[in-house]
């Protein structure tokens, strides 16, 4: 593998809902993981992305044209779903966001700030913009270590108030399926 090579999820079982069979649209960014100029990179559904900050990233889905009301618009949007770290995990708590403070924060007891989970269902549409780059193999290796055991839910508490985007959710770990 080349070290331009980006880091694939494509054929994450996790994931395998997500992807098309076939898609010829793709995403070209000239950056590297750190912002840096970097040779184009071809961004096919799949890859690793980094998102409006380079410490946030996700895994590119794909785009499309926004639709309101029914009606396709001119504006292109980016589907992705994100990948979480435990030091976002541990940020949220001390912010009030987790509903099961005590759960999360017994799991992430003794592990790295670089732990990644997949979060399943934690999409999001993007403008393409905030797309920085993808991230290569090697870029996503000393930047994550993601736990190939378990996958990251994120849930609704009781009687949530969804007008409140600010409102705080539940985290749990989810073992694989063999």
């Amino acid at each position: 593998m080349s070290a331009r090579t980006l880091r694939s999820f494509y054929d994450d079982k996790a994931l395998s809902e997500f992807f098309p069979p076939s898609s010829d649209l793709v995403l070209t960014r000239r950056k590297d993981a750190n912002g840096e100029s970097a040779l184009e990179r071809r961004i096919r559904p799949g890859r690793c992305v980094a998102l409006r900050t380079y410490d946030q990233h996700a895994i590119f889905v794909e785009k499309g044209y926004e639709v309101v009301d029914g009606r396709v618009t001119n504006r292109m949007q980016v589907l992705v779903v994100q990948l979480w770290t435990a030091q976002q995990l541990r940020a949220y708590i001390a912010m009030n966001k987790v509903l099961n403070a005590d759960e999360v924060s017994a799991r992430l007891d003794g592990v790295k700030n670089n732990k990644t989970w997949i979060a399943v269902n934690h999409t999001e549409y993007v403008q393409p913009d905030l797309v920085l780059a993808g991230i290569t193999e090697e870029e996503f290796n000393d930047r994550m270590d993601l736990d190939e055991q378990s996958v990251l839910l994120i849930g609704e508490g009781p009687e949530p108030d969804l007008a409140d985007d600010e409102r705080p959710h539940e985290y749990l770990f989810v073992d694989r399926a063999p």
